[in-house]
């Protein structure tokens, strides 16, 4: 249960699609990578869902990236997303 303390839900979805172009990867490749379905990783693309923590493990194995970047960005990337 969340009880609101220190607990915020990071949508990056721009973060997340640009890693996956960056790397020349399809949305199904990048999810088989990450070991999520295709739809679930759209859906995180598009902010309809957060990124979670099993996520943000399985980018900073698979992908090696530095997961704080998505956290640090994720307002930023919200507002960004919003205006397109």
């Amino acid at each position: 249960m969340n009880d609101g303390q220190g607990l915020e839900k990071i949508f990056a979805g721009a973060r997340l699609r640009r890693l996956r172009r960056e790397r020349g990867l399809t949305q199904a490749e990048a999810a088989e990578a990450l070991g999520l379905s295709a739809s679930y990783l759209n859906l995180l693309e598009r902010n309809q869902r957060p990124v979670t923590a099993r996520v943000l493990l399985a980018l900073a194995d698979a992908f090696d990236v530095d997961v704080r970047a998505f956290a640090n960005e994720s307002d930023r990337q919200l507002v960004a997303d919003l205006q397109e």
